[in-house]
């Protein structure tokens, strides 16, 4: 994917105005890897009436390759991956009662998705405001908050989901997941995350990792 192509079309396509909006009180987030993350994007925002993306970080700002914000429309910021190697495409939406199921909600985005099969990409839109405090990662099993792990204390964590085991790794700042029983692996392809409201996600054993704290390396969400 070149990088030219992918913003021409992404602004092109998150540039509508919005008039109705389905997301407005839209709360969580939404994940899904892609092959082509930019079409994924734009019937995303069509669906959703219109989307306006914060990016969230110094690396989602290089793949990007913008300062500012794009499109109009429910607010989310937004992480943009290149994964280590292809993945089976997915999406998934966590909200207030944890992962849930997106095939009605977003069913445009998930019939593409289908189509693709393998994606590089993965993209992280979160719809909620960085919550201040000391930088710790959250862990969330079926919606109820687990545990919080302290990212000053490199280590590993042992995290029991509603299918298997996941092992987390703590080093410098940024966890990731090293291990688990899930089939697609999609959560340990994630790599380390360490942006605060960025989130690894296991579908399978209903686990979300997130970064709750201070140190927001974007512009004002």
């Amino acid at each position: 994917m070149k990088r030219r192509e992918f913003i021409a079309l992404a602004i092109g396509a998150l540039g509508a105005s919005a008039f109705k909006l389905k997301g407005k009180n839209l709360k969580g987030s939404i994940i899904f890897t892609s092959s082509n993350p930019r079409e994924a994007l734009r019937r995303l925002s069509r669906e959703m009436g219109g989307l306006e993306l914060v990016p969230a970080d110094e690396e989602t700002r290089r793949l990007l390759g913008i300062s500012g914000t794009w499109g109009q429309g429910t607010r989310a910021l937004v992480f943009l991956r290149e994964l280590s190697r292809e993945v089976e495409t997915s999406i998934t939406y966590t909200g207030e009662k944890g992962i849930e199921d997106p095939r009605k909600k977003y069913a445009g985005v998930y019939s593409f998705l289908r189509r693709e099969g393998k994606g590089r990409y993965l993209v992280t839109l979160v719809f909620e405001k960085p919550s201040s405090g000391k930088p710790r990662a959250v862990v969330e099993i079926g919606g109820r908050r687990a545990m919080e792990i302290d990212l000053a204390k490199d280590g590993l964590y042992r995290v029991k989901g509603r299918q298997g085991g996941m092992t987390l790794e703590v080093s410098r700042g940024k966890i990731r997941a090293v291990e688990s029983s899930c089939e697609k692996k999609i959560c340990v392809n994630t790599g380390f995350i360490s942006s605060p409201q960025e989130r690894i996600i296991c579908v399978p054993n209903g686990v979300v990792v997130s970064i709750e704290g201070s140190g927001l390396d974007a512009v004002s969400f």
